[in-house]
């Protein structure tokens, strides 16, 4: 299990976003568990969590960790791909307009790098009521 994914996808953001499938990867936590299990802890019907299941699993976002074959049925176990599931900074992208841009700037260079852009802030910053804003970036 990994400590975190990314979400890339706002598709996946979106399947990520159901009330009930959170209470499913949380009920998982960190160790496998059955169906029926996160069903009754949860007061729902397995039918309904199983359906929920099948699409975290179709996405990645759960694995089967094992499998036990009762009375010639097999039952899975299933649990989290990661502990924490958190959007990565570029899943909005491609809604930011032109003028934008994102920088990926390396740790080693994060001084200079806020060091030079306050110095381009300091040179164009304006209090005009009719300057373009420009929403830039936050690093850290």
């Amino acid at each position: 299990m990994k400590e975190i994914y990314y979400i890339k996808k706002l598709e996946v953001l979106k399947i990520l976003s159901d009330p009930i499938r959170v209470k499913i990867i949380t009920t998982l936590s960190t160790s496998p568990k059955n169906s029926q299990y996160v069903a009754d802890k949860l007061g729902l019907a397995r039918t309904k969590v199983l359906y929920h299941l099948n699409i975290l699993e179709k996405n990645n976002l759960i694995e089967v960790a094992q499998t036990d074959m009762i009375n010639g049925i097999v039952q899975k176990y299933y649990i989290p791909v990661a502990k924490a599931f958190i959007p990565d900074p570029n899943i909005f992208h491609k809604f930011l307009s032109d003028e934008n841009e994102i920088v990926k700037v390396k740790k080693e260079d994060q001084k200079n790098f806020l060091r030079e852009f306050r110095q381009l802030k300091e040179k164009y910053e304006t209090k005009d009521e009719q300057a373009s804003i420009y929403n830039l970036f936050q690093i850290g």
